[in-house]
């Protein structure tokens, strides 16, 4: 079983840390990315392990359905 310290270092930037689905990030690219312009709620954020947050962006498929539940 892997530790915190594993986890760290074998995050994948592409990957979201809640789903484990492609986030579709490309914040490295020049024109930058979709992630730069949505403001992801604090609630949400809160949701991502200690070990892991920071290190990829959730998806825009975890927002969106936050943001569907937050508002029922």
């Amino acid at each position: 079983m892997a530790n915190n310290d594993d986890r760290i270092m074998n995050v994948n930037d592409k990957i979201c840390p809640l789903c484990q689905q492609q986030n579709s990030c490309n914040v490295a690219a020049m024109a930058g990315c979709w992630c730069m312009q949505v403001k992801v709620p604090q609630a949400l954020i809160d949701r991502v392990p200690a070990p892991v947050k920071n290190k990829s962006c959730i998806c825009n498929t975890c927002i969106e359905q936050y943001l569907k539940e937050s508002n029922k």
